[in-house]
This record gives C-alpha cells, sequence and structure tokens, in this order.
C-alpha cells in the first residue's frame, strides 16, 4: 500500500513518463526537481513525473510539496514499507501512463538541455527502446536500429543501466517482473522485452547526459560477478530460448562484455583496488560462462602482461 499526493493535473495522453524511484536522497531529489523547473512548459504538456517513495527516512514528502506549489506536476507516492530497490522499480514500471516510460536514478540528474532534445526524439516517433550513450567522437546525434538484435550487441552492459534506457511503456503489462526480483536486475527483462519486441530501436549519442554526480556511499554492496555475469546471462538465454535473441547476437554480446569484465577482475581481484561490491563465488561464475571461451583467456592474459610490463618499467 502506498500514500499519494498529486497537483490534480491529468496530462492528457504523455508522451514520456519520467520514473523516479527513491529511497533518502533529499539533496539529489531537491537537485532534480530544480533541474525539471527549468523545463516546467515540458511536464504542464508532454511529461508526467512520477516520484516513488520507498519509505524513506527523509522528508521527501515537504520537498515534493514545495515544488508542486511552484506549478511542477508531481505524482508522489509514498509507499508505506521498504519494497526493496527491485520492488520499487516494479511499482515504478506499471505506474506509468505516458508513451514512453523513462526509469530515472534519483542520483541520475540531467544536464541543462537534455530533455528538450530528448523530446525532439520522441515526439512522432515509435521505438521499442531509446538508449543514451557517450560517443566516441564527442558530437551529438542518433542512429536508428532495425535490427533488435544488433542493437543489444552496440549497447551490450550498459542495458543494465536504468538512467540510458527510455521503453514503450505498453510493452510492461505483459511482464511479470517480479519473478526477477533478487537480480538486481529486474529493469533488464523489460528493457529487452521492448527492443526484442519492437522493428526499430534508437541509440542516442551525447557526449554528457547527466551532472557530474557520485555517490560513492551508493556505489555496489552487491555480488558483482553474480549479478553482472550469471544473472545478466541467465536473464538473456530467456530470450534466445524464446527465439528473439538469437544465440549469435547473444554471444556477440557475451563477447563484447568481456572487455568490460576483464578489466574488473584485474582491478578488484587482482590489484584488490578498494571497492564496495560483494565478490563471493567471482572466479566460479566467471569460469561458468567464461570457461569455455578462448578469448577471455587471451584477454585476460593481454591485460595482465600490460600492467606487469607497466610495474617493470616504473621500477627501472
Amino acid at each position: 500500500m502506498n500514500q499519494a499526493i498529486d497537483n490534480n493535473i491529468q496530462l492528457d495522453k504523455p508522451i514520456l513518463s519520467i520514473c523516479i524511484p527513491i529511497y533518502n536522497r533529499l539533496s539529489f531529489l531537491q537537485k532534480m526537481l530544480e533541474r525539471f523547473m527549468e523545463d516546467k512548459n515540458l511536464f504542464e504538456k508532454e511529461i508526467e513525473l512520477i516520484i516513488s517513495d520507498n519509505c524513506s527516512e527523509e522528508n521527501l514528502e515537504t520537498c515534493v510539496k514545495s515544488y508542486q506549489k511552484r506549478l511542477l506536476p508531481i505524482f508522489y507516492y509514498r509507499q508505506t514499507s521498504n519494497l526493496g530497490p527491485d520492488g520499487n522499480f516494479n511499482y515504478c514500471f506499471h505506474k506509468a501512463s505516458g508513451k514512453y516510460m523513462w526509469l530515472l536514478g534519483s542520483d541520475d540528474i540531467p544536464l541543462k538541455g537534455i530533455l528538450p532534445l530528448l523530446m525532439s526524439y520522441l515526439r512522432n516517433s515509435d521505438f521499442g527502446l531509446f538508449h543514451f550513450r557517450a560517443p566516441s567522437d564527442g558530437k551529438t546525434y542518433y542512429k536508428d536500429y532495425y535490427d533488435n538484435n544488433n542493437i543489444l550487441v552496440d549497447i551490450n552492459v550498459q542495458i543494465t543501466f536504468m538512467s540510458a534506457n527510455i521503453i514503450r511503456t505498453d510493452r510492461l503489462s505483459r511482464l511479470d517482473l517480479l519473478k526477477y526480483a533478487g537480480t538486481n536486475l529486474i529493469q533488464v527483462p523489460a528493457f529487452m522485452d521492448a527492443c526484442l519486441s519492437a522493428p526499430k530501436n534508437a541509440i542516442c549519442l551525447i557526449p554528457e547526459i547527466f551532472e557530474p554526480i557520485f555517490d560513492e556511499a551508493h556505489t555496489g554492496d552487491y555480488d558483482l560477478f553474480g549479478v553482472m555475469v550469471k544473472n545478466l546471462f541467465t536473464i538473456c538465454q530467456e530470450f534466445v530460448d524464446d527465439g528473439r535473441l538469437r544465440k549469435k547476437e547473444f554471444l556477440k554480446f557475451k563477447r563484447a562484455e568481456f572487455d568490460w569484465i576483464s578489466a574488473v577482475i584485474i582491478a578488484y581481484l587482482f590489484l584488490k583496488r578498494k571497492n564496495n561490491y560483494i565478490l563471493k563465488n567471482a572466479w566460479g561464475n566467471l569460469f561458468k560462462f567464461y570457461g569455455k571461451d578462448l578469448y577471455s583467456y587471451v584477454r585476460f592474459i593481454y591485460i595482465s602482461s600490460k600492467i606487469l610490463f607497466r610495474k617493470i618499467f616504473r621500477s627501472i
């Protein structure tokens, strides 16, 4: 159950629902809403703003009411008990009524100008998945994809980053996402389903999307290799089994992710860099999903050799 307050403002047909699952983080919420005030006209006409307060200890409701008094339309729901991150994400998914839905992290504050740019892409569009990422050349543009498997290979591990993905809301009613509760990836099946069910998707390349805020206190605290290897690939395999994700593209997805995974292995398992992640059974999960892939050994040896040579030359 939850307690709700809103502005009694109903948009006829929102283009986008921005849904913010949040627990505490009052200072981030204030910054987020202040940024949204700069584009208040969009929230009055095209964007539905939903905040799901996961029974915070901080007084988020007073903050929300202060912005409602400034006529920023907000639908605020306070959960009467903490649903956990996955439960709160699922609640947000099923409150959205816009054509598109953006599950936005409470510390991912869009830079000034991002919302107008985003709406220029979403108006009169028909994407299953719209993905944000930084380009290699520093330019801003977007690319349409008509092969819904290839875009997943290109997005790769960023499919897990909820604030980078916007999806068609009408796909959500088909899904029982709570069966993925506890995976730390309840959002991923929704993103993949929307993508693989659509004839057209897009990647929007923007050099900087969010304010440069790093919340170290909320980074990690989960089973890194269990989530990003075991859980992610288990979810992908479900889409392979139902025929929507081609096995060839799944193997490409795995191969592309290993570039990231190998760097993480070196940093956290060998160099023992400080982190908040749980690393239990890391080698077991890696061997289960990469043990038969020759490239994993080649890549690992390559990176290890580079690090070793750097240490040797620095000591000379």
